[in-house]
């Protein structure tokens, strides 16, 4: 598994990741999320580094579930993600795909 000053280095400051809403849940009350940075020419799914350092975890599939409702949640989970490696939750730019 790559170490934090890894992932800190792929995902600097400043850094956009980019999400896909992959299903909801019919009760609303959990979203399956993608999340990606690019990196030069290639497209990196970043859902390890999001589960090895967030309270958000993959599931079965290699998606991040994300359980709650009237929140943003990939706004959520790219906030803690800044949290955790940059001490900043606004460190990270976002777009959905």
């Amino acid at each position: 598994m790559a170490t934090i000053e890894h992932f800190m280095r792929l995902i600097p400051k400043g850094k956009r990741i980019y999400y896909n809403l992959v299903r909801t849940a019919r009760s609303g009350l959990s979203r399956v999320l993608d999340f990606y940075i690019v990196d030069g020419d290639e497209i990196c799914c970043v859902n390890s580094c999001i589960s090895a350092y967030t309270i958000h975890k993959m599931n079965c599939e290699g998606s991040i579930r994300v359980h709650g409702m009237q929140f943003d949640a990939a706004v959520k989970v790219i906030s803690d993600l800044g949290r955790s490696l940059h001490d900043d939750a606004n460190t990270f730019k976002h777009s959905s795909l």
